[in-house]
């Protein structure tokens, strides 16, 4: 095979040949974060509309007041994981709201973990 040949056949099969460039992100541009919406004690809602530059979150953080989560996986029982199913179910139709599993799972090792470490300092 020519060496021309063999260049022809290269630039048709590489797709970086032909891709157009790529406009740059201005890091200083104020950019808008989707709006917050909180309750109040008297069910009122606030809305907050805060803007963030990137730099600013890169300089400062994202800021995240949540207790900071790690993936597992574990093996439940498969009626428990049907007793999870019925509180998503029941929480939804009550509230509206999407109740993940993680949250549920979580919230009852909070309570068996203490139960569980103050059982064995006796």
């Amino acid at each position: 095979m020519n060496k021309d040949k063999l260049k022809e056949l290269l630039k048709k099969r590489n797709p970086l040949v032909e891709r157009e460039a790529v406009k740059p992100v201005d890091l200083y541009k104020r950019t808008v974060k989707p709006t917050v919406r909180t309750e109040r004690a008297n069910g009122a809602t606030e809305r907050l509309d805060k803007q963030v530059s990137v730099l600013d979150e890169i300089k400062e953080g994202v800021k995240d007041d949540k207790r900071p989560t790690e993936r597992y996986s574990f093996e439940i029982y498969t009626d428990q994981k049907g007793k999870i199913e019925d509180l998503q179910y029941q929480y939804k139709k009550k509230t509206g709201k999407r109740l993940s599993a993680s949250r549920i799972l979580r919230e009852a090792l909070e309570v068996y973990l203490k139960q569980a470490l103050s059982a064995l300092k006796k």
